[in-house]
């Protein structure tokens, strides 16, 4: 919907005013359709700025400009608060009045009349700043899933904040790079938890609420989320009534409402009930080249099925700058390929619609990935299984692999040793760890130095699959899939909304046991039996099995990005060198990347590479905070 930016700072006006120009300008994307900044001395030497820039999505022409004043403060607001009408009518209850149709006056009002706990009763996806100026103190807060950013920076005497690092890194003189967040990233491919590549930025958490006083230069963290589950398991109707609401609140705006539709169970899921819910749907579709992950014409026939338009788009034209681009928009670097399609799918509907309903969050919710399905059988198996499994399965012909086990001979398709060493390691801890690390832990001369996040950071859960569950629900979705879909959606002044990701239904689907998640025939059950027979889809279509969607750096029309991708790791050879060690760093750039992983070893270091130079060379190149 929006970007938002500030600080709070003991600096002079005219900095203050320089220092907010420049975060409006680095968030114009997020927000073309207006800006404004709230710029007011406090004390006798601070500044409190709250910057917004506007994409306008709920309201009528004309309302919504920001920052929105209420008697008690003054609010800067991104995202969309879903039932806000029901919102707005509890407050009217308690003797607030309204002035607008926006959900941004519902959620001023809720902060002020209520304060934090009204955060328990929004549905949506919000990142804000609140000046709270009866307390003296700023609030900043964050929706419980990490749906929309917010990153800060702690200076000496003051705080920074904004929904995109680059508004506030070009006035920090010293920021430095934190080398076990990068080294986090070289393992995951994306940087998970608090941290960021910056190491004087930091995220604020999901769920939680951070409060600032100026005048004692306190900062307190204050957690307002969790997880309502109800008292009994749902049934699959009413697994499929939270699915239908969820789809029907993302359904809100007063602009057009469009969805992407891959092929898969998810998005189908999802453009069957929004055609229902907004009606005369235009759909979008990406093509491959590669006839084995184009699934451009299933789409085709599901649109036709639920009577929907659908638009193929074909994924062609890659270009070094395009890279360049994404690059600095997502800010920390992220390493997978798939953001080249995203970038082409949201860049090509620009300026035809403003609000995108997508299907993230399904995989981690219903347990989609094959890692879950692979740790549901370790679970059950003897530790004894790994070996005798290892040993039958170097006997079994390399087509029936790749039948059993499609993404491990993707990884490796011409390498089936370590596709098999994937399957069959002998602890599950390994096996994870193997399926998830693209620069191994286990493989001490890969990385030159320790990485701080783990997969035994999971706290106590009943056993390693639950572990694993909840590791992909709270980093991996927040900080890569949520992360490149907000990113690159806004780089093209698009606002994405995930029906999926919904606490309501999450915590429905949270009170049924590991064992519900999985079975032999299918993937993702819970959600294929919520919607049997509720669907205009076909049984047939519904029942595809999950295809892997990933950009392979070896489609033809790639090519000479590739060769532009090697050469610039020769460019950032002695910048790399600091993290990776010289033989795989020399790997990346051979001419002889076979195999799926190559490929998304060398598109971590390039994107990397770029981070450095499109992003954090921005360090000290606006005002600084210390004039």
């Amino acid at each position: 919907m929006c970007g938002l930016a500030g600080f709070l700072v003991p600096i002079g006006r005219e900095t203050a005013l320089s220092i907010s120009e420049s975060m409006t300008a680095r968030l114009s994307h997020r927000g073309p359709d207006s800006s404004g900044n709230h710029l007011e001395a406090l004390g006798q030497d601070f500044h409190l700025s709250l910057v917004h820039t506007l994409l306008r999505i709920i309201g009528k022409p004309g309302e919504g400009a920001q920052p929105f004043r209420v008697p008690e403060g003054i609010l800067v607001f991104n995202g969309a608060i879903y039932n806000f009408q029901e919102l707005k009518n509890h407050l009217s209850q308690q003797g607030r009045d309204f002035k607008t149709s926006t959900d941004t006056e519902v959620l001023a009002h809720g902060l002020a009349l209520e304060g934090i706990p009204f955060l328990q009763r929004v549905r949506g996806m919000f990142a804000f700043a609140f000046w709270n100026n009866r307390r003296q103190i700023l609030q900043l807060g964050r929706d419980p899933f990490g749906v929309k950013p917010l990153y800060l920076a702690r200076l000496e005497r003051g705080i920074c904040f904004a929904s995109e690092y680059k508004a506030i890194l070009p006035h920090l003189d010293n920021a430095t790079m934190d080398t076990p967040a990068i080294n986090d990233y070289l393992k995951w491919r994306y940087t998970p938890g608090s941290h960021t590549l910056v190491s004087e930025i930091v995220k604020v958490a999901p769920g939680t609420v951070l409060e600032f006083d100026f005048r004692t230069n306190r900062l307190e963290s204050l957690p307002y989320f969790r997880l309502n589950k109800p008292d009994q398991a749902p049934s699959p109707s009413e697994v499929f009534d939270l699915i239908k609401q969820a789809v029907a609140r993302r359904g809100v705006a007063d602009v057009g409402v469009a969805a992407l539709l891959s092929g898969g169970i998810d998005s189908s899921i999802i453009c069957d009930l929004l055609q229902s819910s907004v009606g005369n749907l235009e759909t979008y579709t990406l093509s491959f080249s590669d006839e084995s992950m184009n699934e451009a014409e299933h789409a085709r026939a599901i649109s036709h099925s639920i009577g929907v338009r659908n638009q193929i788009i074909p994924n062609t034209d890659y270009s070094w700058e395009q890279l360049e681009r994404l690059a600095y928009h997502l800010d920390d670097p992220l390493g997978d390929p798939i953001i080249i399609a995203l970038d082409k799918i949201f860049s090509f509907i620009k300026g035809q619609y403003r609000v995108i309903v997508t299907g993230e969050g399904a995989d981690e919710i219903f347990s989609g990935y094959v890692h879950h399905r692979i740790m549901a059988v370790l679970e059950k198996a003897p530790r004894s299984m790994g070996v005798l499994g290892g040993s039958l399965m170097n006997r079994v012909p390399h087509e029936v692999l790749r039948q059993l086990f499609p993404y491990a001979a993707r990884l490796h398709s011409n390498d089936y040793s370590e596709a098999l060493r994937r399957v069959t390691s002998y602890t599950t801890k390994r096996t994870l760890a193997s399926f998830l690390e693209i620069f191994s832990v286990f493989d001490e001369s890969t990385l030159l130095h320790g990485a701080q996040t783990s997969l035994t950071n999971w706290g106590n859960y009943e056993n390693t699959l639950e572990g694993l569950r909840a590791w992909d629900r709270q980093n991996w979705l927040c900080d890569s899939q949520l992360f490149k879909i907000d990113k690159i959606a806004m780089a093209s002044s698009i606002e994405a909304r995930e029906p999926f990701v919904d606490q309501d239904l999450i915590g429905a689907v949270s009170r049924l046991p590991s064992s519900a998640h999985f079975n032999f025939r299918q993937d993702k059950p819970i959600l294929r039996a919520a919607v049997k027979g509720r669907l205009r889809i076909p049984p047939l279509r519904l029942s595809k099995r999950k295809s892997s969607f990933f950009q392979p750096l070896s489609d033809p029309g790639l090519s000479r990005l590739l060769t532009t991708c090697r050469a610039f790791i020769d460019e950032q050879r002695d910048f790399l060198a600091h993290f990776i060690a010289p033989v795989p760093l020399e790997h990346a750039r051979s001419q002889d990347l076979v195999t799926v992983l190559d490929q998304k070893r060398l598109f971590v270091l390039v994107m990397l590479g770029l981070w450095e130079k499109k992003v954090f060379r921005l360090r000290g190149t606006g005002t600084p905070f210390g004039r």
